[in-house]
């Protein structure tokens, strides 16, 4: 309820109560079933896979998450694309406390990462590399099959 009080206003422009949002969300988030094997099952955490609005949602909440982190740590350059994040900061020390605090965020959200080698660091579709004098320098990079 909390992010969707955040953006009441906005709602509100739509002639959307807050109070429909919310009711809508939880009817959704109590019939959230799926299928395996010709049999039904119920989701009791988060979204099933296929849901609509599950990439929606979970960008919010990964965005909440997120913010608070990174108005705290400051790191450099924080740049994310659904579940894809590329982040720089002064140190390898600071790398390791945004990560630390990012996975201590919330018990059921694990961040993983991924180290640079000498050949650089793939970050979606583009292999990103760092030269001893700061520049970088991007190529095509496609991920092995």
């Amino acid at each position: 309820m909390e992010m969707i009080m955040i953006h009441k206003d906005a709602l509100e422009l739509f002639n959307i109560k807050p109070e429909y949002i919310h009711d809508l969300l939880l009817t959704i988030f109590k019939t959230n079933i799926f299928k395996f094997n010709k049999k039904l099952y119920k989701q009791l955490r988060g979204l099933a896979m296929g849901n609509r609005l599950a990439p929606l949602l979970a960008i919010i909440f990964v965005h909440k998450i997120e913010t608070t982190i990174i108005q705290a740590l400051r790191p450099i350059n924080f740049l994310r694309f659904i579940d894809d994040t590329f982040v720089i900061t002064k140190t390898l020390e600071e790398l390791e406390i945004l990560f630390t605090e990012l996975n201590n965020a919330h018990p059921q959200i694990e961040f993983t990462k991924e180290e640079p080698t000498e050949n650089g660091l793939p970050f979606l579709n583009c292999n990103i590399k760092k030269f001893e004098n700061g520049d970088f320098t991007t190529t095509w990079y496609r991920k092995a099959t």
